[in-house]
């Protein structure tokens, strides 16, 4: 960042200071979060779908329906972790 662009941050923060009895700070940042509850999220959300289908339409036993949900947790949260 510029000497210029400073200077121009901190006079519009003292312009928008001059407005309030609060105080402006600024602060930069690469980004505000890493977002790394997102992909255990929607992957344990979306895996917990997975019996009920399975259930209904199929005969498979309780242990593959396990297995077919805790195989798609992994895979969503592989394809949910990417960037």
């Amino acid at each position: 960042m510029s000497k210029a662009d400073q200077k121009r941050i901190a006079d519009a923060i003292r312009a928008a200071e001059a407005k309030t009895s609060g105080e402006i700070v600024c602060v930069l940042a690469r980004a505000s979060s890493d977002y790394a509850t997102f992909p255990i999220a929607w992957a344990a959300g979306l895996s917990l779908a997975i019996p009920w289908p399975l259930i209904a339409l199929t005969q498979w036993p309780v242990e593959l329906i396990f297995v077919a949900q805790l195989a798609a947790f992994v895979v969503l949260y592989a394809l949910f972790s990417c960037r």
